[in-house]
């Protein structure tokens, strides 16, 4: 018989009829009576004729005819005879050979769909089963119980390397079975009722087939890899086949068909399914081998049981799944690995168990749970292997985008993320939970060595697997907080401290806890989850919190923004939600969760934002780092919840009823004003953005309580909230407790000076801004009390050094009258509660500078005013401040307030400081004679000290030597009718020369812009006008008038004069100084003009005007030849331009009254200009 191929179409036929007749033979019936002779020689015929079908298979023109007659007689021979021996060659060589005629016809998927219509699904699975076991007791009949021995050896030896893959049955009927199920068609029954590979038990069998021989020997199940004899041939193959199979099947299940398709939709599919379930659900070795090889790491390590270094057995997974799949490098269905591929069947057969309800499905969920009964094996290391198995296949579930088990087409992903995926993962919780809770209640009642070795466990078992991260982002969905709010509750009880660091540095169980926070959820039972959970979280915040490990974590990982949305909403989630508080059989029924949340939001305002824009609010040993925005969002949404939580605990008490001292919550706060509340209060109040919503919400209130503990901040924000509206302070009377700070707060040191100075400023404020917060201040019981510690303050920073420490009186109360034994001791308390002024000088500065602030504003009050005057210590400390070389800030202090009282000395000045010693220490301030020292050019002004470069604060850019000089000559101005004409006189002579100079300065050195290390304003303007104003006055004063007229002033005057168009600011661009210029020069026209008009002024002079005059006009003309970039006033360089070199009508004194007449631009200078000319030219 020609097996050739010839294209000889008579032969051809003749030789498909020749299949034909072949195939008949093996559908011969052998019947059970029939005499063995014949049945033997039937066998032999049916054998020869299998292999003449496997040679005439390779011709692929009879492939045809095969699959017509040769398929349903070979898969009925197979059927037939399915069981089979490893030591009966010669049926083993038949078998393959019927399975090769197969194997080489069904690549075509008519082929295979015929073969599968055929039944050949059952045959195959009945193949792949019939391998006859061996066990040592049994006799397998015939000739085996005398080959024993060789068989067992051969056996043995067989089971090392395995068949080779011409004889290996089951590897080939694996293969045609791959095969079929690779066609959709063949996979599923037909309308004519043929079974598909669904119903005909070729999944169980390829699941005992991977179950028996794909996996790796007992004694190398350690390490997850085949030993070399076994890791080659069909292992692998097998490994890869069946996996592949399985995958086949399962694409047709794993999304629901629509009612419209032709396969008869889902009653069909569920039919398939439930058929699939039962064909795994009884292989529970198949089910241990994928949960083993899903615990083999990416490196090929299993995660099983190891020996430590002790030669003890040391924590791990042990091995009670047995050994895993035998891998191998490569692609598997589709996955880039075969463990991949064996995680994704373990997911769809566990997603089957989930949506069909069988006996199979159960016996799947105790196999890998651990349920099943094994008397070898302890209970503990049942459910911590469990344990493992639950969390680890949670851990590969995470990932929904990329993960090995998510779907690659759209429609099977959307159906796997909606449906089957929450599905698995609630089952493999309630596995969890159950293992977990058995193990946590067995170590309740273990003992000693017993009990810290089982939890030492379980603490690493928990952290190896990062169940609470795991469990805490599940907890977002709905179906599955319940069980997974109670694993992380039942964690936290045990081993709370060792868990949280790891919890709050991953970034995904971070961001579950801040989730959390505020999810509602539907449901009495959902409820009841969701406030569990939330209690829980804010517990878990804060202890991080309390670890210092939760504002550092905020800030690496970038959660800042979500960290202060979720616990600022947090606070007002349980007092909205009356359901919250109905679960009185709740363990955290007692929580404070606003308390709790407070503290995590202060944890992560501890640690300044990456972009570093935030304000730092300082208190105590701590800081606070809120961004505006920040700052905003927290104060309008928990303002009114802060402020009421804060006047709370204060009411508490003063009630007695406070018991944060011993609360196990508050342990850690030593004050009150350590509390929470309190910091994340006073934090915001020194926002000036958050300011106005608390302001809305009894902020203030709350503030002003915290102030009378001395805090700083509050204290600040007080200030803050009082220069927009000191009305509001007025309302909670803030400044009785400020007052009451001032006057009752103890210690030392540089907080004491810092809370004293912004007592002090808040009460400035109050008294300048409005009339109404100067008389609440002023008649305030306390007020008297402050009175005296500002001039304690000021007295104190005069003087000695060596004194400083000194400044206790003795009382003696039995000469003292009443009244005076009361100021006394109030005098005693605040010496003895006064700032030490030894420390920092620049922070004690800065209280004189409040203090004499606090004075200068009090001295608007009558009473407290003619206090002021009694009080000689006070004054005289005021003036040695002027007289000393002090920092300007003080010098400019203390003579604002001696000019605050100036204008009422002639009336209420007392014998130890009148009017006369006013104007004493005024004139002081302001000599340029009988002084070594060496003057200053700029100012003109002398000291007794060499003045080096002065750093001013930002808040004192305006005072300078002029500016100090000139407030000096206005307490002059207000002194000038209650001092004798003596004295009028030495005022007169001091002011002249001080005019000269100026005008001196000015015309050929002086650089009247700012210098950096004065300030932005020189103040000579203001220190001419307030000087040539007096002078004005006393030029109409006999006595003073020829002081007036001396040679020095009236040329300063004149050039002044003279110079007028250069010193003349544009009315567009004009500053302060050039506009006290313009109205000096005002006054010298006018002072110019009374004394030409005086007939013996020349006489007084010396000289005539016209000599006076011409010299002025020389030394104005150099001043106008000079270059544009000398040093002139602000305005010279402007004016420049449209002057020649050289003289010019314009340095004439003629020609500047004349330009000063056109100009018109002010009629009290025109006037005086008229009245000049008319007596000089």
């Amino acid at each position: 018989m020609s097996t050739t191929g010839t294209s000889d179409s008579a032969s051809l036929a003749s030789i498909r009829d020749a299949v034909r007749t072949v195939s008949s033979v093996l559908l011969i019936e052998e019947r059970a009576d029939a005499d063995e002779v014949q049945l033997d020689t039937l066998k032999q015929l049916k054998a020869e004729s299998i292999f003449a079908l496997e040679a005439l298979s390779t011709n692929a023109s009879l492939w045809a005819a095969i699959s017509q007659d040769a398929v349903p007689a070979v898969s009925q021979y197979l059927l037939e005879n399915d069981t089979w021996d490893e030591d009966d060659v010669a049926k083993r060589a038949v078998l393959c050979a019927a399975l090769r005629v197969i194997q080489r016809i069904i690549p075509l998927p008519s082929h295979a769909v015929a073969a599968a219509r055929a039944g050949l699904g059952a045959s195959l699975a009945k193949v792949i089963t019939g391998k006859v076991a061996k066990d040592e007791s049994g006799d397998m009949g015939g000739t085996s119980g005398k080959r024993r021995s060789p068989i067992r050896e051969r056996e043995r030896r067989q089971r090392m390397s395995g068949p080779s893959d011409d004889d290996d049955v089951q590897k080939i009927a694996l293969e045609v079975l791959h095969t079929l199920a690779s066609q959709s068609a063949a996979r599923r029954n037909d309308e004519g009722g043929a079974l598909g590979l669904y119903h005909c038990g070729a999944v169980s069998a390829v699941c005992d087939l991977l179950g028996s021989r794909a996996t790796a020997p007992e004694e190398s199940s350690g390490s997850g890899t085949a030993s070399p004899q076994i890791a080659h041939g069909s292992q692998e193959s097998i490994t890869r086949l069946g996996l592949e199979f399985l995958l086949y099947l399962l694409s047709d299940l794993e999304a629901p068909l629509p009612p419209n398709d032709p396969y008869n939709g889902a009653e069909n599919q569920r039919r398939e399914a439930l058929a699939f379930v039962e064909g795994v659900g009884g292989q529970n070795r198949f089910v241990r081998c994928l949960v083993a090889t899903m615990l083999l790491t990416e490196t090929g390590q299993s995660l099983v049981s190891s020996v430590s270094d002790g030669g003890e057995e040391g924590f791990a997974v042990a091995p009670l799944y047995g050994p895993p799949l035998v891998l191998y490098d490569g692609p598997c269905g589709g996955f880039p690995s075969p463990q991949y591929a064996a995680t994704s069947v373990l997911f769809s057969i566990a997603s089957l168990c989930c949506t069909n309800d069988s006996k199979d499905c159960e016996t799947f969920w105790r196999t890998f749970f651990m349920q099943e009964e094994r008397s070898l094996v302890g209970k503990e290391t049942k459910q911590a292997t469990a344990v493992a198995a639950c969390a680890l296949f949670l851990n590969v579930l995470m990932d929904e985008e990329d993960g090995v088990c998510v779907p690659s087409d759209s429609i099977r992903e959307t159906y796997y993320i909606d449906t089957l995926l929450p599905l698995v993962r609630k089952r493999l919780l309630e596995g969890l939970l159950l293992n977990i809770s058995e193990a946590f209640d067995a170590l309740d009642g273990a003992e000693g060595e017993m009990s810290a070795s089982a939890s030492a466990t379980m603490l690493s078992l928990l952290q190896q697997f990062h169940v609470p991260q795991t469990c805490l982002a599940l907890c977002a969905s709905p179906g599955l907080l319940e069980p997974a709010s109670q694993i992380v509750e039942s964690s936290m009880q045990l081993y709370s401290e060792e868990l949280i660091p790891s919890i709050v540095a991953d970034k995904n169980s971070l961001k579950a806890l801040f989730d959390l926070l505020n999810r509602r959820i539907g449901g009495v039972e959902s409820k009841r989850a969701s406030t569990q959970i939330r209690r829980l979280n804010c517990q878990i915040l804060s202890h991080a919190a309390d670890q210092g490990t939760l504002g550092p974590a905020v800030d690496r990982l970038g959660l800042r923004t979500q960290a202060v949305a979720a616990l600022t909403a947090a606070c007002l989630v349980d007092s909205e939600d009356n359901s919250a508080h109905s679960f009185d059989d709740d363990d955290l029924v007692d929580i404070d969760v606003p308390l709790l949340c407070l503290r995590s939001l202060i944890a992560v305002f501890s640690v300044p934002p990456k972009n570093n824009t935030s304000a730092d609010v300082e208190g105590g040993d701590f800081k606070l780092h809120l961004s505006s925005a920040e700052a905003l969002a927290v104060a309008s949404t928990l303002g009114k919840k802060i402020s009421d939580m804060v006047l709370a605990k204060f009411m508490k008490r003063s009630h007695g009823d406070d018991e944060s001292t011993d609360s196990e919550d508050e342990d850690a706060h030593k004050t009150i004003t350590d509390a929470p509340e309190v910091r994340l209060l006073c934090a915001l109040a020194s926002n000036k953005e958050a300011l106005p919503d608390l302001c809305k919400n009894n902020g203030l209130q709350a503030l002003s309580l915290v102030a009378t503990e001395g805090e700083l901040s509050a204290i600040e924000a007080m200030h803050e909230a009082c220069k927009d509206d000191p009305s509001i302070i007025l309302q909670v009377e803030g400044h009785i407790s400020v007052m009451n700070v001032l006057a009752n707060s103890p210690g030392k040191g540089k907080i004491k000076v810092a809370v004293d100075t912004a007592c002090l400023e808040i009460l400035s404020t109050l008294c300048a801004e409005t009339e109404q917060g100067r008389l609440a201040v002023a008649s305030a019981e306390e007020c008297i009390l402050c009175v005296s510690y500002a001039v304690d303050c000021i007295q104190r920073g005069c003087e000695p050094d060596d004194k400083r420490s000194d400044t206790e009186t003795v009382i003696d109360e039995d000469e003292a009258e009443a009244d005076e034994e009361k100021e006394e001791k109030i005098d005693m308390d605040l010496q003895t509660t006064a700032a030490d002024p030894s420390g920092d000088d620049g922070e004690y500065r800065k209280l004189q500078l409040a203090a004499f602030s606090f004075l200068t504003e009090l001295s608007r009050v009558k009473e407290h005013r003619t206090n002021f005057f009694s009080m000689q210590d006070l004054l005289d400390a005021s003036a040695a401040l002027l007289a000393k070389s002090e920092p300007l800030s003080l010098q400019h202090a203390s003579v604002k307030f001696l000019c605050a009282l100036a204008p009422y000395a002639a009336d209420t000045a007392s014998e130890h400081f009148p009017a006369s010693k006013f104007s004493l220490v005024f004139s002081s301030r302001i000599s340029l004679e009988g002084s070594k020292s060496k003057k200053i050019k700029r100012s003109g002004f002398v000291t007794n000290k060499k003045v080096s470069t002065r750093k001013i604060d930002p808040d004192q850019l305006d005072i300078n030597e002029n500016y100090v000089c000139a407030l000096a000559v206005s307490g002059l101005k207000c002194l000038y009718h209650g001092i004798t004409s003596e004295e009028q006189l030495t005022v007169a002579k001091l002011l002249s020369s001080q005019f000269a100079r100026l005008v001196d300065i000015a015309s050929f050195s002086a650089k009247n812009k700012y210098r950096s290390d004065r300030g932005p304003h020189e103040h000579s303007g203001v220190l001419a006008y307030n000087i040539m104003e007096i002078l004005v006055t006393l030029s109409r004063s006999p006595a003073c008038r020829e002081e007036v007229l001396s040679d020095r002033l009236v040329s300063a005057m004149l050039r002044l004069i003279i110079l007028s168009d250069l010193i003349e600011g544009r009315k567009d661009d004009i500053n302060d100084d050039e506009l006290y210029w313009d109205a000096a020069l005002s006054l010298c026209l006018q002072c110019v003009s009374s004394l030409t008009c005086w007939q013996g002024s020349e006489t007084s002079l010396g000289r005539t005007w016209h000599e006076v005059i011409s010299d002025a006009e020389t030394v104005a003309g150099e001043v106008k030849s000079k270059k544009r970039d000398s040093r002139q006033f602000p305005s010279m360089q402007r004016a420049h331009s449209g002057i020649e070199d050289g003289s010019s009508s314009t340095t004439t004194f003629r020609g500047a009254l004349i330009l000063i007449m056109e100009k018109r631009s002010c009629a009290i200078n025109v006037t005086a200009a008229r009245s000049i000319l008319r007596q000089t030219c």
